[in-house]
Parts: C-alpha cells; sequence; structure tokens
C-alpha cells in the first residue's frame, strides 16, 4: 500500500522555452546565478531547468521528467 499524500513536482519543457529565447544563452544565463540571493521558488525553477537542460544532454525526452532522481 502506498501513502496518498500530494507531492509537487517542478518541471520545465524545453520545447516551449524555445518558442521564446534559446536555450542555450538561457542556460548560460542561469548557470550565473547565485542560488543564495534566490526565492524557495526561484530555486526551484532554477533547478528545473538544470533536470531539463541534464535530460536533453543526455538525449532524454522532455517529458521523461518523471525519471528524473530527486536530489
Amino acid at each position: 500500500m502506498r501513502d496518498h499524500v500530494s507531492q509537487e513536482h517542478w518541471r520545465i519543457n524545453l520545447q516551449y522555452i524555445e518558442d521564446f529565447v534559446s536555450v542555450d544563452v538561457l542556460e548560460k544565463q542561469v548557470s550565473a546565478l547565485s542560488l543564495d540571493n534566490l526565492s524557495e521558488k526561484e530555486t526551484k525553477g532554477v533547478r528545473a531547468f538544470q533536470k531539463a537542460i541534464k535530460r536533453r544532454q543526455e538525449g532524454k525526452s522532455d517529458d521523461d521528467w518523471r525519471n528524473d532522481e530527486d536530489d
């Protein structure tokens, strides 16, 4: 039997971002950020973006986020 509690999943589909900005350009800007000065929500967003980049580098689909290892 499993627990039935809500879980929050932060995910980013890079295909949607590419409609507005180059992911490579955004990745460079995000990598220069200091997480120390970000709110909890902003930090979660940055980490979701970094996981999406990692998935893409590994040749995985943007929709393969369910298989991400949580930190």
